[in-house]
């Protein structure tokens, strides 16, 4: 008997921790019997293999116990449904099966939904309703590991959806898209703890020339060298981003724009050495920085940055210019 009631308790914390879980299990099984009985004792739900010995194509849900399972003694029956209720040992009942002439041994037991019924056939034997609890123990049990490792897989499916989402393909950089996402955010944060931001927004030089001459393969190549020179030089909370084209942005959180200026310098300095083609054409680079003001829109940080990278170009191209 304790074993039967630490199967059972088994059973109604699987079912009481696990609601989703159970109703996948209950359409699905076919080895045991289980009934969950509301406290009116109506059929909440059950498994197939008491619809199939009733002969019915649905689920008898709403349907009252006693039209399906005949207790053999209707006073015996009402006294063990409120002698199980909070009892550690499940009190078994026999019922007939409704319109036949089956006969189940049934164990009932309090759960938070109503009552949990457990049936085996009369002539089965303690080991036999002991194993059939282990049984229901284990489908449950396997169908929560199989539940866990779709939901895991579907976490990660989420994850690369949402990085394919956020990432430009070429670069691997993060895309417009997220800058904008992640800036508003960004600017919140800073003014609200007077902390200091910049934006450095950075665009090749004569890249249109790199492409004619040397055709768009080699384009993109100074494309990711170049997104890959920003990536390393770039702190943890930076976030470096492909705007577009040829145009590079860094999102720099706690950075005034002279702080700004010596990453950008070290950036800028680096492309210059590089001989990404391997014909000796140097890459350059100009680089306009914002720094956040109080009235500041995401529209207006962007212009000054936009601003100042228009005169880096006007004042020789390869250098940096703080707006």
């Amino acid at each position: 008997m304790e074993r039967r009631s630490n199967r059972m308790k088994q059973l109604d914390r699987l079912i009481s921790n696990n609601p989703a879980v159970t109703a996948l299990f209950l359409n699905k099984s076919t080895t045991v019997t289980v009934i969950i009985a509301d406290r009116n004792y109506r059929v909440a739900d059950c498994t197939k293999s008491l619809t199939t010995a009733l002969h019915l194509s649905e689920k008898p849900v709403g349907v009252f116990l006693g039209d399906i399972l005949f207790p053999l003694n209707d006073t015996a029956f009402e006294e063990t449904a409120v002698a199980s209720k909070g009892s550690d040992n499940p009190v078994p009942q026999i019922f007939r099966l409704a319109y036949s002439r089956v006969l189940y041994r049934c164990f009932i037991s309090d759960i938070d939904e109503g009552y949990l019924l457990f049936g085996e056939h009369i002539e089965s034997t303690d080991n036999d309703a002991l194993d059939g609890m282990t049984l229901l123990n284990n489908e449950l049990a396997n169908i929560i590991r199989e539940l866990g490792k779709k939901n895991r897989e579907l976490e990660e499916a989420n994850k690369k959806i949402t990085e394919l989402i956020r990432t430009d393909h070429l670069t691997g950089l993060a895309n417009r898209r997220y800058f904008q996402e992640r800036l508003g955010e960004a600017m919140s944060l800073a003014l609200r703890r007077n902390n200091p931001l910049s934006v450095a927004l950075a665009d090749l030089d004569f890249f249109k020339s790199v492409n004619d001459t040397w055709g768009h393969d080699s384009g993109d190549l100074v494309l990711r060298e170049f997104a890959a020179l920003v990536r390393g030089e770039c702190r943890q909370e930076d976030l470096a981003v492909r705007f577009g084209g040829e145009e590079f942005l860094i999102l720099m959180p706690q950075t005034t724009a002279e702080q700004a200026r010596v990453l950008a310098e070290r950036i800028r300095q680096r492309l210059e050495t590089l001989n990404i083609l391997g014909n000796d054409y140097r890459i350059t680079v100009s680089i306009g920085i914002a720094e956040l003001g109080s009235a500041d829109t995401q529209d207006a940080l962007l212009k000054r940055a936009d601003v100042a990278l228009y005169r880096a170009k006007e004042e020789g191209r390869n250098r940096v210019v703080i707006g």
